[in-house]
């Protein structure tokens, strides 16, 4: 179901799949390491291999990609936010998935810290 340009770049820049009994899944950039969690969860596993396809397509550096973000972004609001204390090591933020949204999953909708927070001062979210 991966895109064969998709498989080709994760062929290419993954170099090791390690599968780890504590901590969280997640892909180390720099040394091309795959960290999955020996429970992940629906979804955890494309997310990570997500983050390998759009390092190497340097998407956040690409307007239409960042214009298309911003697109499905802009229908999520504070209130959508959901703050899970307890899942990880670190406090983790997620969107609520809602009818609007095009997110499919609840772990797609996981926010990441940017400079300035993950809201900015009128409380839309940062890219």
């Amino acid at each position: 179901m991966i895109p064969e340009e998709h498989r080709r770049i994760i062929k290419e820049t993954v170099k090791e799949t390690i599968i780890i009994t504590s901590g969280n899944s997640r892909y180390d950039r720099k040394r091309g390491i795959l960290y999955i969690s020996n429970k992940f969860e629906k979804g955890e596993l494309i997310h990570e291999l997500g983050h390998a396809i759009e390092t190497e397509l340097n998407l956040y550096k690409d307007n239409e990609f960042r214009d298309l973000l911003k697109s499905v972004l802009s229908k999520h609001s504070l209130e959508d936010l959901i703050i899970d204390l307890e899942g990880y090591e670190e406090i983790i933020y997620y969107l609520d998935i809602n009818k609007e949204s095009k997110l499919i999953s609840q772990y797609q909708g996981r926010l990441y810290e940017v400079s300035g927070g993950i809201f900015d001062s009128s409380y839309n979210i940062n890219i």
